[in-house]
């Protein structure tokens, strides 16, 4: 067992000096081995650099080396560790095993003896099982159980998935994981026997390395949902998201303090080439990490407080190194970090400098020295995405919402009790953030505006937020599928038809004046029309017929020709949304979303188009018809910013994750005067419907993320 003190390129970093000759002999404790700490001036620049610099922490190694020892995991009294090993001469696919020794490196013993490959293993709270996963039955990856002592193996997940990093819960009630069932890995939740499992994250474009503090309420999770892997949190219901980095690096294997005040986390810096071939009937990865730096970071709870407190700790360099594994994601393995139960120290594995092997060591902190490390603030761009909630999930459908003049209520269409009616949710005022208020949503009053067997969809509030526009399909019409546009009180009352004998095909979208209200119809000549209705006249008026397009000055650009536009009045589910939603979607027809800008100079819309649906924008008066967005893509549900500055929308993202018509519909901004467009969020799910806050900072839209991913409610995303 080899114990010396590692010092790291750490103080490099931190302090960048350059001077190797000054005298390393002043100090006491190193006097007795003077004349060797000068000869490492020569020989070693980066110990005599550690050696006169104050480090945060130092590190002990338990094992020598020998072997490819990884994935170190403290049992909840650490006592004990568990790990994942192999022979320098061993296969990677049937010499992988479990061992287990104790805290100070001895007793070491193998617990795992068939062949295959056993990964990330993780003790129970009562330190008497190992969770892991293995390949040992139907070549994938399962989550099993077993004794200390060898014994007990137990298969827990039967199916022919892929399961990862399973971590058990510190009441013993649950296992997390990651689960790749839909195309994507997602975060998942079940008993401890493999019963009750319940999908918790969306998965995006994949989530890894879930992890949970003591208190068992949120976990803490790796994604990719917006290019990059950041960290995140989500609670055990699956309803709450919240953003702990921005950084634009790779960001994983969270781990938290058992204090549950603090996260350590290994970040990735600098570039990387990655090779594949094929053996043995795998696509067999070789990835270099010769150009990369993986560093070890530490942060409060919330995000807050970053500190770098390692550089290149894992010691991959120059002389180091390959691994070979048959998927990134269980190469990644390497690079995993435990917390001892005590918050003073963490476990984690290193390659060795000139050797084949890797060892396992102990980083102890100094905690004095850790608190005078600067903080790394990261500047967020304006429109950040901060955090996500679930406002209405539940065992039926919500769609279209609305909000409120002062944000203090969102109305929105629900079948929550069998037809489609109008409700509205009082919030609470808390502010930009979640974490702003104790309960933003806690004391949130739920109320139905409608009722009977008619259906009413598209609520929007008149911009003093005294009435309510909105569609309406009476019983006998359900067959056609015409929807007519009423008004009523905010409370209810009062409700009476504005149109009559006309198709409506779109929301109702205020003037800003309070004056008009503007919508799409079927039109004649098999063309969509905008119409508008004045308040106080009670007049219709036909402001633009979208087939008469060239006749109004539009600025087409040459990939764009008017001939596209097509006709789908009379196809029905044309809508892929519909057709992906599973027929809740109450509209066989293609819905259009209008909206005027706040000067009330500018109307934004759909515009169905032949492969594409794009959006387009024409003057108040019917003249200036100009696209917006035209590619070759779905652009869907386009609605102004409350300043007019961005649009928000939907769209259709270039990759397929899953099933056609189930994925990849994202909510995007875009700037009105540059174009330049921004993703907000990134799930694998359908996202439509966006609707701006007053302020600006937030945007309600539809989501099938609730009920099982099986039906839409309305999320809330909080921006900066």
């Amino acid at each position: 067992m080899n114990k010396n003190l590692i010092l790291t390129t750490e103080t490099q970093r931190r302090r960048g000096k350059n001077n190797l000759k000054k005298s390393l002999c002043l100090s006491a404790s190193v006097a007795f081995s003077c004349i060797l700490l000068l000869a490492s001036c020569f020989l070693s620049p980066t110990l005599a650099l550690a050696l006169e610099e104050e480090l945060p922490y130092s590190i002990t190694d338990i094992t020598s080396g020998e072997a490819v020892d990884f994935y170190p995991e403290f049992s909840r009294d650490g006592k004990q560790i568990v790990f994942s090993s192999k022979p320098l001469d061993g296969s990677y696919f049937t010499d992988m095993h479990l061992w287990i020794m104790d805290a100070d490196g001895n007793n070491r013993r193998q617990i795992t003896d068939k062949s295959a490959m056993y990964l990330q293993p993780t003790f129970t709270p009562d330190g008497e099982k190992v969770v892991f996963i293995s390949n040992l039955e139907d070549g994938l990856w399962d989550i099993w159980s077993m004794k200390i002592n060898g014994s007990g193996l137990t298969r827990l997940t039967k199916d022919n998935q892929k399961e990862f990093f399973p971590i058990v819960t510190s009441d013993g009630k649950n296992v997390i994981f990651i689960g790749r069932y839909f195309g994507t890995d997602s975060v998942f939740i079940m008993d401890t026997d493999g019963k009750n499992l319940k999908r918790l994250t969306s998965g995006g474009n994949g989530d890894s390395f879930p992890a949970v503090c003591q208190d068992g309420k949120d976990i803490i999770f790796s994604t990719t949902r917006l290019g990059n892997s950041n960290l995140w949190t989500i609670d055990r219901e699956g309803k709450i998201y919240n953003r702990l980095t921005f950084e634009d690096t790779i960001e994983f294997s969270p781990s938290c303090s058992p204090d549950g005040k603090r996260i350590a986390y290994v970040a990735i810096e600098g570039g990387a080439k990655t090779y594949s071939k094929a053996r043995k009937g795998f696509e067999f990865k070789e990835i270099s990490y010769r150009e990369r730096s993986f560093d070890m970071w530490l942060m409060n709870k919330d995000g807050s407080g970053r500190r770098q407190i390692a550089r290149n700790i894992f010691e991959t360099g120059p002389s180091m190194r390959l691994f070979k594994s048959v998927d990134v994601i269980e190469g990644i393995n390497y690079y995993h970090i435990s917390w001892h139960p005590d918050g003073k120290k963490m476990i984690l594995s290193r390659w060795n400098k000139d050797k084949a092997g890797s060892r396992i060591s102990i980083l102890s902190l100094d905690n004095e020295v850790v608190e005078k490390l600067p903080i790394t603030e990261t500047p967020l761009s304006e429109y950040s995405l901060l955090s996500e909630k679930d406002l209405t999930g539940g065992d039926w459908d919500d769609i279209t919402p609305s909000f409120a003049p002062d944000g203090k209520g969102i109305i929105f269409a629900s079948n929550r009790n069998g037809g489609w009616d109008i409700w509205r949710l009082w919030i609470a005022d808390c502010g930009l953030r979640i974490a702003d208020c104790k309960s933003e949503f806690d004391d949130a009053k739920l109320e139905q505006l409608t009722k009977g067997d008619d259906d009413e969809l598209a609520p929007v509030y008149s911009p003093d937020g005294k009435k309510i526009a909105y569609l309406r399909n009476t019983k006998d019409e359900i067959l056609n599928t015409k929807y007519d546009i009423w008004l009523m009180k905010t409370d209810g009352s009062s409700a009476r038809q504005v149109t009559n004998g006309i198709s409506v095909l779109s929301y109702p979208a205020w003037k800003p004046d309070g004056k008009e209200i503007v919508f799409v119809s079927e039109g004649n000549e098999q063309a969509p029309e905008i119409w508008g209705y004045n308040i106080a006249e009670g007049s219709l008026k036909n402001i633009a017929s979208i087939k008469d397009a060239l006749l109004l000055g539009s600025r087409l650009n040459k990939k764009t020709n008017i001939e596209l536009i097509s006709d789908r009045r009379n196809i029905n589910t044309s809508n892929p949304l519909s057709i992906g939603a599973g027929g809740i979607y109450p509209f066989n027809k293609f819905l259009y979303r209008i909206n005027y800008s706040p000067r009330g100079d500018r109307i934004i819309f759909e515009l169905d188009m032949k492969d594409s649906i794009g959006i387009w924008t024409i003057n108040s008066d019917g003249n200036g018809l100009t696209p917006v967005m035209t590619e070759d893509s779905l652009y869907w549900t386009p609605v102004f910013s409350p300043d007019g500055r961005k649009i928000a929308y939907s769209k259709k993202a270039g990759k397929q994750f899953a099933p056609i018509y189930w994925t990849d519909y994202n909510i995007w901004i875009a700037d009105v005067d540059s174009g330049e467009k921004m993703m907000i969020n990134g799930e694998e799910q359908i996202d439509w419907f966006p609707s701006w806050s007053p302020d600006g900072k937030k945007i309600a839209y539809v989501t099938n993320r609730s009920g099982d991913f099986s039906r839409f409610n309305i999320w809330l995303l909080y921006l900066k």
